[in-house]
């Protein structure tokens, strides 16, 4: 039986679940002829509105596949590194096959956040110092401090790429930001205003760059 349905478009989930007298007839088959017909049941929801109240009867399908046939058996999880790749190879959305696990209770999410990688590409090549005392900064950004409001992460993104150009050529001289001078944040913001094309590119890394100086003094 459909146990639950996700419909978008010309898309459905399905999370469909056998019986325990049906349950005891899989291991007879490759995949149980009513969990395939529940399939091709779900598929009448993304049919076209227009055409109106209609009895459709699938005839055949382009290609079927098939992932993970074996029994899972209790305490067995899937974890989102294991059907990434696979999905996206497929072109297929890696979202709503996570959704149905994560319904079904095994389903683990061991990706990382976009945030994560981001931050880390965004500190690669910097000073161990001065990428420290870039993170904390970031952090305090997004999620706010003793003194501060949170940042919305647009804002967060912003301030950090417009500043890493600044952060990756003190990092050729310094160890800590604290080891920064005045003239040389107004040495590299001379050099943003300079150049009519990057005018408004000064006016996000000026932002970005006083406030994380500043912050690390």
């Amino acid at each position: 039986m459909t146990d639950r349905l996700w419909h978008r478009g010309s898309e459905a989930l399905s999370h469909i679940v056998l019986g325990p007298a049906l349950r005891a007839e899989t291991d007879r088959h490759r995949v149980h002829p009513v969990l395939l017909e529940a399939c091709f049941l779900a598929l009448t929801v993304t049919y076209p509105e227009k055409l109106g109240r209609r009895t459709y009867v699938p005839l055949g399908a382009d290609r079927i596949r098939i992932d993970r046939p074996h029994r899972i058996r209790r305490g067995d999880v899937i974890r989102h590194s294991e059907i990434f790749t696979p999905l996206r190879v497929l072109d297929l959305r890696v979202g709503h096959t996570a959704t149905v696990l994560e319904e079904m209770g095994i389903f683990l999410d061991d990706s990382e956040p976009s945030f994560e990688r981001w931050l880390a590409e965004r500190l690669d090549g910097l000073a161990p110092g001065i990428a420290a005392e870039a993170e904390r900064w970031t952090r305090v950004l997004r999620d706010g401090g003793p003194r501060s409001l949170p940042r919305q992460q647009s804002t967060v993104w912003l301030y950090l790429n417009e500043a890493r150009p600044a952060l990756l050529g003190w990092s050729d001289r310094y160890d800590h930001l604290r080891e920064v001078t005045r003239e040389d944040v107004l040495t590299h913001l001379k050099t943003l205003h300079g150049h009519t094309a990057e005018a408004n590119s000064a006016l996000c890394v000026g932002p970005g760059v006083l406030s994380l100086t500043h912050g690390a003094k």
